[in-house]
């Protein structure tokens, strides 16, 4: 009974989305206890935007609300990708969660966040990114595509962590990227993706709620900048990686897509 209610496309929306923002907002105030306890707050330094000490590691409820997220919408993964992305999220959350702690050096970040879009590469069906026409590009050959996937990923992840300095900033600017990928995706009929973008709404509607907040305020943190960088990057490569014939339902000329 349950999975035919979870294989229902409205219903599963708008229960992702609820749920995704309901899980994100009671876990937030726990996860502030925690840190507040145990003195774990972002100190301020010449990069932040705030004066006083701050609770960090929000992404931990964006976490645990993915893993729930995943799992309830099983039945729209038709390309067997969700184990995969558990996986990859698991290595990007550990590392980011002990650099909020005690800081990771860069290049055993770095090393992790190739192992993680690895395990995307190698166990998912393969990726062949399509420009579509770009620079007289087309379809790009495996390793080239593997590349260019690899580098491509690496530098959204940074740049998106790179970006949460300012209150809701970050934030933001996901929803905004969200939007249009889940707009993308339902109108392919891209669903399992459609549904990972309307769960990220959700977490960031409630993150939102505490970022801005002057008595209840958490940052995400690079649990959370990571994470979501990780995901944008996917979005991103499948995008790059549709067949021609889906972009005819778009006004803009499919040479525009990388």
């Amino acid at each position: 009974m349950l999975k035919e209610l979870l294989s229902n496309l409205p219903l599963t929306t708008v229960l992702t989305f609820v749920n995704s923002f309901l899980l994100v907002y009671f876990v937030i105030p726990n996860i502030r206890a925690i840190i507040k306890t145990r003195r774990l707050t972002d100190v301020p330094d010449e990069r932040s935007s705030h004066k006083e000490a701050t609770p960090t590691m929000a992404g931990v409820a964006f976490f645990i609300t993915l893993i729930l997220t995943l799992f309830f919408i099983q039945n729209f993964d038709d390309k067997h990708i969700g184990i995969n992305i558990i996986a990859a999220v698991s290595m990007i959350f550990m590392v980011a969660l002990k650099d909020d702690l005690v800081l990771v050096p860069p290049k055993t970040r770095l090393a992790v966040e190739i192992i993680a879009i690895g395990l995307i590469i190698i166990f998912s069906e393969v990726y062949h990114l399509n420009f579509q026409g770009f620079l007289g590009l087309y379809e790009i050959p495996f390793i080239p595509s593997v590349v260019i996937t690899i580098i491509g990923m690496l530098g959204i992840i940074n740049a998106y962590n790179l970006i949460d300095g300012v209150d809701g900033l970050a934030s933001i600017i996901a929803l905004i990227i969200f939007g249009n990928f889940g707009l993308i995706f339902l109108t392919v009929e891209n669903y399992f993706f459609f549904l990972i973008c309307v769960s990220f709404a959700g977490m960031l509607g409630a993150f939102l709620f505490y970022n801005f907040s002057k008595t209840k305020k958490i940052f995400m943190g690079d649990t959370g900048s990571l994470i979501i960088g990780f995901v944008i990057g996917l979005c991103a490569i499948e995008f790059l990686s549709m067949d021609s014939s889906m972009l005819t339902k778009f006004s803009f000329l499919p040479e525009n897509t990388p």
